[in-house]
């Protein structure tokens, strides 16, 4: 029974240039892609909520950087989860430029406050090319708690 319901599903990725499944995403250098497809424009997030957004695979000298746009656009350092250590504890960058290829961040460890809108830059480096792509982090406060 079980061997029916995952024989059910077909391998499939949902492209954000055209919201239709394909074979594989667009990926940097290929035909139709462009830099702004890196990330959304803008996510909105509650101060108690996570985000979680990666880079296509086989990037370099990834630089994910947060801006305040309130502060002269200085850098904003942020505490981002990273993994777990041997003993099952959350690892952490604390920084202003974290270059992991997953970003996983936690808005009530982060040090990010709402309501307030922040800039994420993401630049990345593949097959020697360098793409760099924007977007608001707009940080709401929860009121229903």
């Amino acid at each position: 029974m079980l061997g029916e319901y995952n024989g059910g599903f077909r391998e499939g990725y949902a492209s954000v240039a055209d919201s239709k499944i394909t074979t594989r995403p667009l990926e940097p250098g290929d035909e139709g892609w462009n830099e702004s497809m890196l990330l959304y424009e803008e996510y909105f997030l509650y101060d108690d909520a996570m985000l979680i957004l990666a880079t296509p695979k086989g990037c370099s000298n990834i630089a994910w950087t947060f801006y305040d746009p309130d502060n002269d656009f200085n850098r904003v350092p942020v505490l981002i989860r990273t993994g777990t250590d041997s003993n099952g504890n959350i690892t952490y960058f604390k920084g202003s430029i974290y270059t992991g290829e997953h970003l996983t961040l936690y808005v009530p460890e982060s040090g990010l406050t709402g309501p307030k809108t922040y800039q994420l830059q993401l630049t990345i480096v593949k097959g020697g090319n360098t793409y760099t792509d924007n977007c608001g982090i707009v940080v709401y406060q929860r009121y229903d708690r």
